[in-house]
Formats: structure tokens, C-alpha cells, sequence
């Protein structure tokens, strides 16, 4: 009875994931749910308790490869405990040394904008038709360098950074597919370059996308 009592005050949907996960080689790949950001949304919204969340998070990070799956588990688990988020993505960085997927994953996690640019550059070299290594190092330019977000050391340290890295905003634009996305960047890009007119043109282009 206390066993039942225990099991009532956790959310189904958690419980439901939690067998599943425990199911082994029995289950057939038909009877596993789709995991989505959608289904992971309503997941964590009927769960209240933090415990709970996290376990959650780290369920669905060993089931999925889904890369913006996982930057929504990484965002959830990061708001609740940093330190074991850090710690789990550093050391499947460790166990996979040649995975794009988790030197991206580990470097996203980073809170020094320089080393989160060494970790999306060597991202890159692993997969170069990988958009999210670029996406690592071009947004620490974006934030940082074109809109002056943190310390005057860190800007300074990309000013300096910016030229080696410049050719993959261009290498990042053809690769990836959301033109929102890549023409807001592309936008502040080359308003940091004062190639003004070439800004213009991704404004027309966002105009044309609607």
C-alpha cells in the first residue's frame, strides 16, 4: 500500500516514460512513443516536482537523437541543476571524443564564449555539413560582438577571433535552411561589416519570406 501511495503522486506521463525506458529488448521499435519537442513540452508541463523534471531530462536525452530535442532537454536541465547537466554532457563528450553531435552539445553548455567557439569550431571539423557546430560559433558573435551582450573582455577577445571566423557565416547561411533563422544573423553580419547595402538585401529577402 505505501508503494501505491508513493507511485500516485507522480505525474503518468513520467511514469509511462520511465517503463518504457526499463522495457528492454521485449519492446518492439512500434510501441516506442514519439519523442518530440511538442510531446516533451506537454511532458514537463504536468510535472511539478524538480526531481521529477530531471529525471525526465535524463530519460529522454539517452532516447533520442533529435538535436533541437536535445537543445530543449539541455535548456530544461540547465534551469534546475547546471552542475549535472555539465557534468553528463561532459562526460559523453569524453566517451565520444569524434562525435560532432556531442562536442556541440557539451560546448553549448559553456558559459566562456571563447571555449564555446573552440568546442563549435572542432564540431565543424568533425562534420563540416553539420550546420550546428556553425551555429555554436556564430552565435557567440551574434550575441556578444554584434549586439554587445557581456564583458568588454569577452567582445574584445571575438573583435580579435572575428576574422578567422568570418567565412562561416557565409559557409553557415548556405548550409542551413531557416532563412528567419540565418537572415537575422546574416543581417547583423554585415551590418558589423558596414557592407550596408548587402544588409539591405537580406531585409528585402525577409520581406519576400514574409
Amino acid at each position: 500500500m505505501k508503494i501505491i501511495n508513493q507511485l500516485m503522486t507522480i505525474p503518468p506521463l513520467l511514469i509511462f516514460s520511465l517503463i518504457l525506458s526499463c522495457a528492454g529488448s521485449d519492446q518492439s521499435s512500434s510501441e516506442e512513443p514519439e519523442l518530440t519537442r511538442k510531446s516533451f513540452k506537454a511532458a514537463i508541463s504536468s510535472i511539478t516536482s524538480s526531481d521529477s523534471i530531471l529525471i525526465l531530462c535524463r530519460d529522454w536525452a539517452e532516447r533520442t537523437n533529435n538535436i533541437d530535442l536535445l537543445r530543449d532537454i539541455q535548456d530544461q536541465w540547465m534551469d534546475l541543476d547546471k552542475d549535472a547537466a555539465r557534468q553528463y554532457y561532459e562526460k559523453h563528450y569524453r566517451d565520444n571524443p569524434e562525435s560532432a553531435k556531442y562536442t556541440y552539445l557539451c560546448g553549448r553548455l559553456l558559459s566562456d564564449r571563447i571555449k564555446r567557439i573552440e568546442m563549435g569550431r572542432k564540431a565543424i571539423d568533425l562534420d563540416p555539413e553539420w550546420s550546428y557546430g556553425y551555429r555554436l560559433v556564430l552565435y557567440s558573435y551574434y550575441t556578444h560582438l554584434f549586439l554587445g551582450q557581456g564583458n568588454q573582455q569577452t567582445i574584445d577577445s571575438l573583435k580579435v577571433t572575428f576574422n578567422r571566423d568570418e567565412q562561416l557565416f557565409h559557409h553557415f547561411d548556405a548550409l542551413y535552411d531557416d532563412r528567419w533563422f540565418n537572415g537575422k544573423r546574416m543581417f547583423y553580419y554585415y551590418c558589423h561589416k558596414g557592407e550596408y547595402r548587402s544588409a539591405e538585401g537580406e531585409l528585402a529577402k525577409a520581406k519576400e519570406w514574409n
